[in-house]
């Protein structure tokens, strides 16, 4: 799940951005939530974080979620009162931490609660609290480790290698095959279909870190470069004509098997019935434009918001698994014969 880094991480932004005086967050830990505890404290620094291991059941119902709370507070008072300095200051919120195996399964909204006599500035009063779940909550930035940006590089670019192989065996078969898809591709640079397979190959040997891979319609040798430039000047409605031309570069089989669909390629759905070579083109297209997307997003991480760790991981693994499917079915078509 999350990394004691990341959690850490997203606490201290919630913390620098917080004017509430407590916070308190959950976080599911499927491996040992006390060497995740340890861990926290490590890297916690001035953070006035307190790190609790739930061991017994609570926090199940929504009437007794303050109650379950505040005898969570009671029984770990020790931690409170073994606290670092820093806890009693009043510039910064005290933070509670919550790691449980489950996911927190509550409406996350604000109740009041009144905290013990005791507890550390704050003692007595009625304050207003808010559980979040980092679990589903913790952001990081596109570029984040999580997201695995190498490995989509190093699998668009295989997936890349085989799709520009098959279309040199489909050309010399037939070399009318990829006419009209270089169509859509030609630059003024480009004088035939032909010329742009022998670079395009060329352009393969020359990588020598798959995992750096980052095409652009700069590179007029790299197929994905140029299918990204072609997507860029493509409607949703003419994707459907953009695909056929693929399948036919490609001699996508009439019997094709279309593996799991990307979830972009979905949502971009065609408006009318497509037979199964196009709809496979239609998949291959939208996988190489979303993953070349996103490994250039990747490079400006800096410049775009943070997201779900969960998302960005839910969407590597879509475009990885989706491209391999790919890869996968083109390797596995039976040769082409005059």
């Amino acid at each position: 799940m999350l990394t004691a880094n990341r959690i850490v991480e997203n606490i201290r932004i919630r913390a620098e951005n917080s004017v509430e005086p407590i916070q308190v967050f959950w976080c599911q830990v499927l491996s040992s939530r006390e060497e995740m505890r340890k861990r926290i404290n490590n890297l916690k620094g001035d953070l006035d974080l307190i790190t609790i291991v739930l061991t017994r059941p609570g926090f199940d119902h929504p009437n007794a979620v303050l109650s379950d709370l505040n005898e969570l507070i009671r029984d770990h008072k020790h931690e409170f009162d073994r606290g670092p300095a820093p806890l009693y200051g009043i510039s910064k919120p005290i933070i509670l931490l919550l790691l449980s195996r489950t996911e927190f399964s509550l409406p996350q909204i604000a109740s009041l609660i009144t905290l013990p006599d005791w507890f550390p500035r704050l003692g007595g009063q009625h304050i207003f609290l808010t559980i979040e779940d980092l679990t589903g909550t913790a952001d990081a930035p596109i570029n984040a480790r999580e997201a695995r940006i190498e490995e989509i590089a190093k699998r668009l670019f295989e997936l890349e290698v085989t799709l520009v192989k098959r279309m040199i065996t489909v050309a010399s078969l037939n070399k009318h095959a990829g006419q009209e898809l270089f169509q859509y591709l030609s630059t003024p640079q480009q004088q035939n279909y032909q010329q742009f397979l022998e670079s395009a190959t060329g352009y393969h040997r020359e990588l020598q870190n798959p995992e750096g891979f980052r095409p652009t319609v700069r590179e007029n040798r790299c197929l994905s470069g140029r299918l990204i430039g072609l997507m860029r000047t493509t409607t949703p409605d003419q994707i459907s004509k953009r695909s056929k031309a693929l399948a036919g570069a490609l001699g996508v089989p009439e019997d094709v098997v279309v593996p799991t669909e990307l979830f972009v390629s979905v949502l971009l759905r065609p408006t009318n019935k497509e037979d199964n070579p196009t709809h496979f083109a239609r998949n291959l297209l939208i996988s190489i434009y979303c993953a070349a997307q996103m490994i250039t997003t990747a490079a400006h991480a800096d410049e775009y918001s943070r997201y779900p760790v969960t998302l960005l991981r839910s969407i590597s693994y879509d475009f990885r698994s989706v491209m391999e499917a790919l890869q996968r079915s083109v390797e596995s078509w039976p040769e082409l014969r005059n």
